[in-house]
């Protein structure tokens, strides 16, 4: 289904903001607020040059607005940094989707692992490549400086990522998620989120990753009378099970605790070069970590570990796809809908041959989650966008008159969640292919050009704020990504003909606004 445009909404001089072109709104907006404009533009451009690492950066110069942060490690409402990381070695047209998608919501400069590196080794498997993400992002994580340890660090796949909504919704979701799983937890506490997966994959039966983990929070019912139970397709027999078993496609938490696990991790890959991808070193991690949680139990079968060393990590998982949603044994949960939209809300249940339990659109029940599949149990209310501004809003006003009810989202239908973000990680039948196929389905690729210039000229604000707590990016930089010892602009990472794949619009290669500023 296409995005829809929404309606027009008439401005004071009378002329349709969706008819306006991007350059006539800037300089309407130049002519009413030149000097707040080039302030910032000024303010950015002095940062970049005096702070090419945000880090670094005078408390004064972090915040432009609002009281200067305390520095006392016990206060918890100092503002923190939102770093984002991605391991990429080398550039194509679906990287720069991910890249994109990021940054024309919002999303802070990422910085890339292990960019320009290349893994032939024929003695490991991949060549290498996914023990060296582990490493990478490690030599990271270690480079930061103290105060980042309670910044909030989330990594992502490079080339099959796609993010939907801001980070607003993306901190009030993690939060959520760790205070509803820390209520469950006896002498535990949540701090790491990992995706969640369907199938135990790539550890056998027999491994703690695949019998020692808990069982998913999803309903019993979520899929119906077959939830857990294997189903008669060949290809995928995990179709209804209910999501339990870690995906390393994103993972989310403080610095501090996301490096203590990849410390783990590095040292398992260290014991055994070509122990498989860092999917199988997480799920072990994740494995011994709950079997040591349940190593009391009577019923719990025997393995053997090694209890004099530490196993708990604070790790637990996105167990309803409220973060991103992996389409690898979910092929076809999904589907790209306007939540709004009630015809075109049955019709994909229909196709899908879902069956719609619920399509509350009572006002006074707006916090609630209004789509569902069979389950009677009720659903966390994160499948309602709020708190967030809508989705064509942004500093200079709105470029289209919708809100997130009247855009297209990948929505699961069993669950009616709406995910931060898409992981087309699906590869039987050639459904990589989704990645070019579905690309124009998402709300904002026809106005990314837009949305990325608009992004670039928006001034530095906080990402996210929860009560008195907010996160800020990391670096004032807006038009490329970081690497190693580097800086990639986005006009050298994502044109040379990617252009044409990225934004489908004849419109030729990416232009930064400010270049000639």
């Amino acid at each position: 289904m296409e995005p829809a445009h929404g309606t027009k909404e008439p401005q004071g001089n009378g002329i349709d903001v969706s008819q306006k072109s991007w350059i006539q709104r800037t300089r309407d907006f130049r002519s009413r607020r030149a000097l707040p404009l080039s302030s910032a533009i000024i303010l950015i451009l002095l940062c970049a040059l005096i702070y090419p690492n945000f880090d670094s950066l005078p408390h004064s110069l972090h915040l432009h607005r609002g009281p200067a942060p305390l520095t006392s490690p016990q206060d918890t409402n100092r503002p923190k940094h939102m770093r984002l990381i991605i391991p990429a070695s080398s550039g194509d047209a679906n990287l720069c989707k991910t890249v994109f998608s990021a940054a024309a919501l919002g999303y802070p400069i990422p910085v890339f692992i292990n960019w320009n590196q290349t893994y032939e080794d024929p003695n490991l498997i991949f060549g290498g490549s996914h023990i060296a993400k582990i490493g990478g992002v490690l030599e990271h994580l270690q480079s930061l400086p103290p105060k980042a340890d309670d910044d909030l660090v989330l990594i992502i796949d490079g080339y099959d990522v796609w993010f939907q909504l801001r980070p607003q919704t993306l901190v009030e979701r993690y939060l959520d998620i760790t205070k509803r799983q820390n209520s469950r937890l006896q002498g535990f506490q949540q701090q790491v989120i990992f995706s969640a997966q369907k199938r135990c994959w790539p550890k056998g039966p027999e491994h703690p990753a695949c019998w020692a983990v808990p069982n998913s929070t999803l309903p019993v019912d979520v899929y119906g009378p077959e939830t857990d139970h294997e189903v008669d397709d060949e290809k995928n027999p995990f179709l209804k099970f209910r999501q339990r078993f870690l995906n390393s496609g994103s993972a989310i938490g403080p610095v501090s605790a996301i490096r203590a696990i990849y410390e783990r991790a590095s040292e398992k890959a260290q014991l055994d070069t070509n122990i498989g991808s860092d999917q199988g070193i997480f799920a072990e991690i994740f494995g011994e970590q709950e079997y040591a949680r349940r190593r009391s139990e009577p019923s719990l079968l025997d393995w053997s570990l090694d209890m004099s060393r530490n196993y708990e990590f604070g790790l637990g998982l996105d167990y309803n796809s409220e973060l991103l949603q992996a389409t690898v044994f979910s092929e076809y949960d999904t589907a790209w809908i306007r939540r709004g939209a009630d015809d075109e809300v049955r019709t994909a249940y229909e196709e899908a041959e879902i069956p719609l339990r619920s399509l509350d659109r009572d006002p006074t029940k707006a916090s609630r989650n209004s789509l569902r599949g069979p389950t009677n149990s009720s659903m966390p209310e994160s499948g309602v966008i709020h708190n967030t501004a809508n989705p064509f809003e942004t500093f200079h006003g709105s470029l289209e008159a919708a809100d997130w009810s009247q855009v297209s989202l990948f929505t699961n239908l069993w669950t009616g969640i709406s995910p931060i973000a898409v992981h087309h990680n699906a590869h039987r039948d050639g459904l990589k292919s989704r990645r070019e196929e579905h690309w124009p389905r998402l709300w904002l690729q026809p106005h990314l050009r837009d949305l990325l210039r608009e992004h670039i000229y928006s001034p530095i604000q906080p990402l996210a704020s929860v009560g008195e707590q907010q996160w800020w990016t990391h670096s004032v930089r807006r038009d490329g990504i970081e690497f190693a010892g580097g800086y990639l602009p986005y006009a050298e990472l994502c044109n040379n003909g990617l252009e044409t794949e990225i934004f489908r619009d004849d419109s030729g290669p990416w232009i930064n606004p400010m270049a000639d500023l």
